[in-house]
């Protein structure tokens, strides 16, 4: 028993429809403040018996960051935003709650 398909794909539309990609003037900080406590949610409640089924999810939040950072930092290309974020992570990496919990695949 994990995560189920539906649930992922419900996450996965909260994620869409916070629009968070177009949140141009928010630094990554403030991103982090609003999400981390959805993601400390997710993962007490989902994460209870096979917590890595969420790492769909994660993935999916990792491409909406970095579609954040080409809007943020116009950036032309979509491997320097994915770049962005792995050095984010490396610098600070408890920013988000689900890099504290071991899904770091960026």
């Amino acid at each position: 028993m994990g995560v189920s398909r539906s649930a992922c794909v419900k996450i996965i539309e909260v994620i869409r429809n916070s629009s968070m990609h177009k949140w141009s003037k928010a630094t990554i900080e403030k991103i982090a403040d609003y999400f981390n406590p959805k993601i400390r949610g997710w993962i007490a409640y989902y994460g209870k018996f096979r917590k890595w089924n969420l790492a769909v999810v994660f993935n999916a939040f990792h491409l909406r960051l970095a579609k954040w950072a080409l809007h943020r930092y116009k950036l032309k290309y979509y491997s320097k935003a994915i770049l962005f974020i792995k050095n984010v992570f490396k610098s600070n990496p408890n920013l988000f709650v689900h890099w504290t919990a071991g899904f770091t695949n960026i």
